[in-house]
């Protein structure tokens, strides 16, 4: 199974990795303006970037 999450969101990232998921893809995500939007700490979000 792959989860996307953005780094962004630590503890969302960190309860993945405790659960034994792994880094497989790294991406960057460039908004315009330049806003946090729903890439912040408190948001629990699953990405799909494919």
């Amino acid at each position: 199974m792959v989860a996307g999450v953005n780094a962004a969101r630590h503890d969302a990232c960190r309860r993945l990795l405790a659960r034994g998921y792994r880094m497989w893809l790294e991406g960057v995500i460039m908004q315009k303006p330049n806003v946090p939007g729903y890439c912040r700490s408190d948001a629990y979000v699953i990405d799909d970037l494919r």
